[in-house]
């Protein structure tokens, strides 16, 4: 039997198979190919030629890459990076990865970390039995990143048994900007109702169609008209009678441009507790009587300067009683009296016992307003 004298590290065999080439080698004897020569070596020459061709059209075809799934210890992923190609600033980038539990004792989720505030994830449960998938789903703000080429990095780490792994994943983008959101996070700090405003801006005018928050702490309008312009302004607002906390959330907007069709701005509202200086005062804050000085005056006073006018008095005791008058000036007067009976006893008689008391001064200037005393009596 011959063989064709060509050296079997210069050639492979080329098969296609389901429209998708792959290369397996040839199968060698002594160093040579095994093709049969049966004729001339003119047929060796063809058969040369048929080699060389198909070597050559296998380099020039398209070679499509074929998913690899990547493994880090006992879980395994799909593919662990994920090219998301040309993506508008603005909507929300979401991303899931599958992980498959692939080793001999029961994973435990420790941690799931980036180097990037925009990126929230969840993860569908912390515990996998071998065989057993979780799902790790990553929520990217690009809002608030720049327009251009990001890789955005995720490291899961987790036990098997005493062994600690990482699995790092990532999600890749070319962001491009469509509609400009300014400022592209908002953060409030008030003890008040302060509110903020956001500016969209755009080269080709769109349309406001929907637009809502995704916390109750604030509230959410177009300062101007929302029809097709290039620029539009929603105004945040926190809620009235908002107690003192931290509260975060999204300003969700709908438009109707095509490539932008939803835009989402991360909000954080810290409502600090009311500590300011109450407008109306009493000099002095609290009232004590006692039966040799059974009588007290104090002063309502407008920090602001503003006439003081007393509506009503009362007093949850009647041990003491009370009277009030305007003046002197702006100011209004309240004189407190105690009791008779608590002022003055018999020789022989016990004490009366002491007391206290709250004054409640109902303002019909500055209108709305209470002022609270404490009082007490005794020696």
């Amino acid at each position: 039997m011959d063989y064709l004298d060509i050296p079997s590290r210069s050639l492979q065999n080329f098969i296609r198979k389901n429209g998708r080439y792959e290369c397996t080698s040839m199968s060698v004897i002594e160093g040579k190919l095994g093709w049969h020569q049966r004729g001339s070596f003119a047929m060796a020459t063809a058969m040369n030629t048929i080699l060389f061709l198909t070597l050559l059209s296998c380099l020039t075809q398209p070679q499509p890459q074929a998913q690899v799934q990547v493994q880090s210890g006992a879980l395994a992923v799909d593919s662990a990076t994920v090219e998301r190609g040309q993506y508008p600033r603005g909507p929300l980038l979401q991303q899931a990865f599958r992980l498959h539990h692939q080793g001999r004792q029961p994973v435990e989720m420790l941690q799931v970390r980036s180097s990037c505030g925009c990126i929230q994830h969840h993860l569908d449960t912390h515990t996998l039995a071998p065989g057993d998938t979780a799902t790790l789903t990553l929520t990217i703000n690009t809002l608030s990143q720049p327009a251009g080429a990001h890789r955005w990095p995720v490291y899961v780490r987790y036990r098997e048994g005493e062994q600690v792994n990482e699995l790092t994943l990532s999600v890749s983008a070319q962001l491009f900007a469509r509609i400009d959101v300014q400022p592209a996070a908002v953060m409030i700090r008030t003890r008040g109702q302060l509110g903020s405003e956001l500016t969209l801006q755009a080269a080709q005018p769109f349309t406001l169609r929907r637009w809502f928050v995704t916390t109750p702490a604030l509230t959410v309008a177009p300062s101007d008209q929302t029809g097709p312009s290039q620029c539009h302004r929603l105004r945040l607002q926190v809620a009235e009678g908002l107690a003192p906390g931290e509260y975060a959330g999204f300003v969700q907007i709908e438009t109707d441009d095509p490539l932008v069709p939803e835009l989402a701005v991360p909000v954080r509202l810290v409502k600090l507790a009311d500590q300011r200086e109450p407008a109306v005062r009493a000099y002095p804050a609290s009232a004590h009587l006692r039966p040799n000085h059974p009588s007290a005056v104090l002063l309502l006073r407008d920090a602001a300067g503003r006439p003081v006018v007393i509506e009503r008095a009362t007093l949850t005791t009647t041990a003491v009683s009370v009277q009030h008058q305007p003046g002197p000036g702006a100011d209004a007067t309240v004189r407190l009296t105690l009791a008779a009976g608590q002022a003055h006893h018999a020789p022989g008689q016990p004490r009366p016992a002491p007391g206290q008391a709250t004054l409640t001064l109902h303002l019909a200037q500055p209108a709305g307003v209470t002022v609270t005393v404490p009082v007490s009596w005794g020696d």
